[in-house]
């Protein structure tokens, strides 16, 4: 066990049985390793901290970026500007994929992973992966298709970005 001296200082407490029975203790002076715990400790807190802050600040960006980039599939486009715009749209989904996946590994650091559950609609759900598998598609030979099978509801309960994380 640890035990805190008047001075400050910290002793790991030790205590052994010899094969005769008696008792031997033994004081080893741990505070440096322990100053250093809880600095590691605190540092760690502060990542977790500052990742949760960010969470917002650069989620909310990247999503009007997407929003003003799914306004602009409305106007008239040339067949290079609508070329553009897809890309342009597929890097920022993946930005935002990895930002989040950023941001979840942290909660999972910091022991502060939730699921949440909603209603989930399972033919928009899958329909919304199919537009990633057709992007996914256009780089690789990949055929991505879902067929629901009878009886399967057509909503549950799921977290639906960690579902969506998953699947990708």
């Amino acid at each position: 066990y640890l035990r805190r001296t008047h001075t400050g200082r910290t002793l790991e407490v030790q205590t052994h049985v010899l094969a005769d029975g008696s008792l031997v203790r033994t004081f080893s002076d741990v505070t440096e390793y322990a100053q250093a715990r809880r600095a590691a400790e605190a540092a760690a807190e502060a990542k977790a901290q500052f990742l949760a802050n960010m969470s917002h600040e650069l989620r909310t960006p990247i999503s009007s970026l997407l929003g003003l980039l799914r306004l602009l599939e409305f106007t008239p486009l040339d067949a290079t500007q609508k070329d553009y715009l897809r890309k342009m749209d597929r890097a920022g989904r993946s930005l935002l994929d990895l930002v989040n996946d950023i941001l979840d590994l942290s909660k999972i650091e910091a022991g502060k992973m939730a699921l949440s559950a909603e209603r989930l609609v399972l033919g928009e759900f899958l329909r919304d992966l199919q537009v990633v598998g057709e992007t996914l598609r256009a780089d690789r030979a990949l055929d991505l298709r879902f067929d629901i099978a009878p009886g399967v509801p057509s909503a549950v309960l799921a977290d639906s970005l960690r579902l969506r994380q998953v699947m990708v």
